[in-house]
């Protein structure tokens, strides 16, 4: 007797079938149930005595009546020392405890949330390969879509707290507790911050901001604001390495101001603010400390002019210059704006014009530095040219008056003395 191969047990030993009338004989019923218990020996047995010798294929499935949550590796309805190949589907109703790795070569899709439990936990994956495409990504499922992520809080925050963050780390926080990082933080109630701060004893960190592949501006750790610079200067909360502009749009009707406000200033100063009219006109106003009205003190025109519309023009009035003889003047005694002779009659030379050069910071040519001589000599000062300096109009100074004079810088090192009054 044996199996047929295809699961049938075949009962076909010597004597087997009987017929009627067949003598019984001890060999033939040994034999008999010889080959049953061989065949009782193969089946598998309800109580778990036997270990089959080779895989067995269920048509219809395995059922089992054990509901006990399997927690580990020797709990549960069924219990394996080897690995679990699943051609298909894979459906678990409740809790799936993988204690190793969970290796996954397909799509995962979940139907619900991703919670971790412990810590230390990380999503560890090639975020930087050099192939973009090959690197560890976020996408969005839709075709042809924007893909957004949010970070939300669980349940309702109080007023000032952090309800999302996103926090960089550097290497050294992470293995020391002290570093830096950089934090995207949703305040409630309150604000949408981004800090460079620091963990434990960690180095505060500037914040910087990269355009075309180079930095671009900076907020450094005392808060200053440098644009197309890393040096600070003194007492200066905003450093720009080019101009600053404030624009408004096309004949809007607004004009645009850069606004100065000083909170130590009595009621109605602390604030100025300087723009550019409509018509041209550079302007600098003061406003007062509703907003509600601004005063014009100072225009210049398209052409040069400067206008003061209310107060006086106070220059500079250093202590007069005193000369009581012959002298060829410096750079310095004509600063001094008013030169008082006294004495009797002698010459005054100006200075070469290599001299008169350094004079004041000539932006350009045509600008002109005017100075005054007055005469309480007992005779006539004459005033004298020098290399580099020619003249328009008399040079001498009588007993008793006073002359107004002007040098124009019409070249380099090149300057004409003009005698006005």
């Amino acid at each position: 007797m044996s199996y047929n191969g295809s699961g049938t047990f075949q009962i076909n030993t010597t004597g087997q079938p009987v017929v009627t009338g067949t003598v019984i004989s001890s060999t033939a019923f040994n034999a008999l149930t010889a080959d049953l218990a061989t065949g009782l020996s193969t089946a598998i047995t309800k109580d778990g005595q036997t270990a089959t010798t080779a895989r067995i294929p269920f048509a219809a499935g395995i059922n089992s009546t054990l509901v006990t949550d399997s927690t580990s590796t020797s709990t549960g309805s069924i219990i394996t020392a080897g690995g679990v190949g699943v051609a298909k589907a894979l459906y678990v109703g409740t809790t799936a405890n993988i204690a190793g790795t969970s290796t996954l070569t397909g799509t995962a899709s979940l139907a619900a949330n991703l919670t971790f439990t412990g810590t230390g936990n990380r999503i560890l994956g090639d975020f930087s390969n050099a192939t973009l495409a090959n690197r560890v990504m976020f996408q969005t499922s839709t075709a042809s879509s924007g893909s957004n992520i949010s970070i939300i809080p669980n349940g309702t925050v109080g007023a000032g707290a952090g309800t999302a963050n996103l926090r960089f780390e550097d290497s050294t926080s992470i293995a020391t507790g002290n570093g830096s990082f950089g934090n995207v933080t949703m305040v409630q109630d309150t604000d949408f911050r981004i800090s460079s701060t620091r963990v434990g004893t960690g180095t505060y960190r500037p914040m910087t901001f990269y355009t075309g592949g180079s930095e671009s501006a900076r907020i450094d750790t005392s808060g200053n604001l440098l644009v197309g610079t890393t040096v600070t200067l003194a007492n200066s909360t905003f450093v720009a390495n080019q101009g600053v502009t404030a624009r408004t749009a096309t004949a809007s009707g607004t004009t645009p101001f850069l606004q100065l406000y000083n909170g130590n200033a009595t009621t109605d100063q602390k604030i100025w603010r300087i723009g550019a009219q409509t018509g041209g006109s550079f302007v600098i106003e003061s406003v007062n400390d509703a907003y509600s009205s601004a005063t014009s003190r100072l225009y210049i025109d398209t052409v040069g002019n400067i206008l003061v519309p209310s107060g006086a023009v106070m220059p500079y009035a250093p202590a007069p210059t005193g000369i009581a003889a012959a002298t060829t003047l410096t750079n310095a005694q004509i600063q001094g704006q008013i030169i008082s002779a006294t004495g009797t009659t002698y010459t005054i030379t100006m200075p070469l014009g290599t001299t008169m050069e350094t004079l004041a910071t000539w932006a350009t040519t045509n600008i002109a530095y005017d100075f005054f001589v007055i005469n309480t000599a007992t005779g006539v000062i004459t005033m004298a040219v020098n290399t580099g300096v020619t003249s328009l109009g008399s040079l001498t100074v009588a007993i008793g008056a006073s002359a107004h004079f002007r040098i124009r810088r019409t070249a380099a090192n090149t300057f004409v003395l003009y005698r006005l009054v």
